[in-house]
């Protein structure tokens, strides 16, 4: 699909214009039920209700792909001919009601060797000027052309339109909303009208086949594409050699975006999202542009705004058709394509500092679904720095980044200080009420470790932390009361794993002849319970009960209740649940397996805690609560320090 150009088409253009379409044999027949006919219907409907008044916005349906027959200035459609039928119906309906208002005939449509599809839906246009549609008229069609599947699919979604509009045709308080329908279906429903200017019959059925088994899909970039680089007879040679560059840079961005690594960093778009990535470069470039617009106080700015909820599948494109329409200059392609080289300059120069990579990669992170938005913001900041200190740039970042931690009720609230960070993660912080805001400020102290080991190839992989395989969740570093294990399978899972740690329980006994005790007879006690599995023989729950408590009361002075992040950590999903609540010295085992593995990407901060990598960590197989002093006391200084945060605000002194 090399030859094309792109423009929007009203139902009225196509009427003045008198396009004649064409639909080859190689397509299927027409095929809408009642329901696809009925979404377009209260689509249009929806939007002629909100925007009948505003004459700046459209509603705008999905591309229509077309090339011309000059030997009978025909357009012969290769894809989009349940659309175009479904509007010509919909056109004749209007035509047959509002013959006054609608003085211009409806495009036509023909099929090839398709003649009474063709006869049938000539009729069906002769009695829309009568304005009826009853039961006799629809057997009388449905006996001529019901065997038909073509036209029998026809006769039923005319048939829906007629009865769907006759309810306000026929009732006077609603007769005005039919009029502005018929209004906004004429000159506010617009196509987006693709020209492949296919070179033979060949080119048109390979077009056809791929489009139709979702190779490809026209996405906003092959249509911006098209806008900027169609072939026009009157372009300088300057100009020509200017797109063939185009062309080349277009896919030198289109395989550096291909980089998971620079990708994952920019956007947490699901993969599907973005089969071109290029897509996202001009979705930042158009959601600033329509932004400016809209905070823009000229009326002459209002009317280039796009309404992204009534232009949702192609919103960047139809901001650069009207981006183009402002420049109003023939230079519109050079300055077009030096603000997406600009922009995906910005993007490299984020990527190559290593503290714009971690401030700009976790706020992306941790704006979810709404990324490009805050793409957009930082690109802001950014350009407002363009001629500064690059400090000035990373002061910028970290406050966006400290603005963005905190939420308070529905806004978010900067931090002043280390004490009052401290105050907040010993105060808010408990799992699982505040679980999303935990899962935040581990990620910072992740990302924060990551870049203090000042090591220009260690970076923080959010690639890795991005995968679409794993979900994120916080476990406990030493396991809950009361979350044990509650039938037969999970209390068996869970002794299999502590049995293989049980010795290194002797470690833990303590110096005292009573602790020692205590600790010999539980170790026989759990190595009894694990005979009964290998046995296949059943625990019974409150011995087990008793055996969990025991094993719990050992490990954790606080007795299993400690749900501060003193004793949280960021973990995958998978990891987690294989973990099942296991003591710390299994679950340091099982770690250490996964990361020798490789399998998964484990955070730095959950690899010191389990490899007991603080300085002072005395207990190899114990997370004790000098331990949780440590983390906890690691995790204030080292976000403290990140978000250059002083010791005490003004307020505090």
């Amino acid at each position: 699909m090399n030859n094309k150009t792109v423009r929007l088409k009203s139902v009225a253009d196509l009427e003045i214009e008198k396009i004649k379409f064409y639909v080859d044999s190689y397509q299927r027949g027409y095929r809408w039920t009642e329901d696809e006919v009925s979404d377009l219907l209260e689509d249009i409907s929806e939007f002629s209700q909100k925007y009948y008044a505003n004459n700046d916005v459209f509603y705008c349906l999905q591309p229509i792909i077309v090339t011309h027959t000059s030997e009978d200035d025909t357009w012969k459609v290769i894809d989009g001919q349940q659309r175009l039928t479904t509007l010509y119906l919909i056109a004749i309906y209007f035509k047959g009601v509002f013959p006054n208002v609608n003085l211009i005939d409806p495009y036509s449509i023909s099929y090839k060797n398709k003649e009474r599809l063709t006869s049938c839906i000539q009729e069906v246009s002769e009695f829309s000027k009568t304005c009826e549609w009853n039961d006799e008229i629809k057997t009388n069609l449905n006996n001529r052309y019901g065997d038909d599947i073509d036209c029998y699919y026809i006769i039923r979604a005319f048939g829906y339109i007629c009865d769907k509009l006759n309810e306000e045709r026929k009732d006077p308080v609603k007769i005005q909303s039919l009029i502005n329908l018929n209004a906004t279906f004429t000159n506010k429903t617009k196509i987006i009208w693709y020209d492949l200017q296919a070179t033979s019959l060949k080119d048109e059925t390979s077009s056809f086949r791929k489009i139709n088994m979702g190779k490809i899909a026209l996405t906003n970039a092959e249509l911006i594409k098209a806008l900027l680089l169609r072939n026009d007879k009157s372009d300088s040679d300057e100009l020509s050699n200017y797109k063939k560059n185009i062309a080349v840079f277009w896919n030198n961005i289109e395989q550096e975006l291909s980089d998971d690594r620079f990708w994952h960093f920019l956007t947490n778009a699901k993969k599907e999202e973005y089969p071109n990535r290029i897509d996202f470069v001009f979705d930042v470039i158009s959601q600033n542009i329509n932004n400016e617009w809209e905070t823009n106080d000229t009326t002459e700015d209002d009317k280039y705004i796009v309404k992204r909820s009534s232009n949702q599948n192609y919103f960047s494109f139809h901001v650069f058709s009207r981006y183009i329409d402002l420049l109003d200059s023939d230079d519109y392609v050079q300055t077009i394509w030096r603000e997406v080289e600009e922009y995906f300059r910005m993007f490299k120069d984020w990527y190559s500092e290593n503290k714009w990579y971690h401030l700009i990669g976790y706020y992306i992170c941790i704006s979810g679904n709404k990324y490009l938005d805050a793409v957009c913001d930082i690109s802001k900041l950014y350009r407002n720095h363009a001629e500064g200190k690059k400090s000035a740039f990373v002061k910028s970042l970290t406050d966006l980044v400290n603005s963005s931690v905190r939420k308070i009720g529905k806004k978010t609230v900067p931090f002043k200080s280390t004490e009052e960070l401290k105050n907040y993660l010993n105060d808010e912080f408990i799992y699982p009420k505040n679980s999303k805001d935990i899962e935040k400020i581990l990620l910072l102290y992740n990302i924060a470790s990551t870049e203090s080991i000042k090591n220009e190839y260690t970076r923080f992989p959010f690639y890795a932390y991005k995968n679409s395989e794993i979900h994120w969740s916080i476990e406990h570093i030493n396991p809950q009361k009361e979350d044990k294990p509650k039938n037969e399978t999970d209390r068996k899972e869970w002794l299999e794993k502590l049995s293989e740690s049980v010795d290194e329980i002797t470690v833990l006994q303590g110096d005292s002849d009573n602790k020692k005790k205590n600790v010999e007879a539980l170790k026989n006690n759990i190595k009894e319970a694990h005979k009964k599995i290998i046995n296949n023989e059943t625990v019974d729950a409150d011995v087990f009960s008793t055996l969990y408590d025991n094993v719990i009361d050992i490990l954790d002075e606080d007795q299993g209740t400690d749900h501060t992040i003193r004793n949280l950590v960021l973990l995958d999903s998978g990891t987690n649940s294989c973990f099942s609540n296991s003591i710390f010295p299994v679950k340091r085992r099982l770690l250490i397996d996964a990361y020798k593995s490789n399998d998964v990407f484990i955070p730095i901060c959950t690899r010191n805690v389990f490899f007991k990598a603080f300085p002072e960590s005395k207990e190899l197989l114990k997370w004790s609560q000098n331990d949780k002093n440590e983390y906890f006391e690691s995790v204030v200084g080292t976000i403290s320090h990140y978000l250059d945060l002083k010791e005490t605000s003004d307020d505090e002194q």
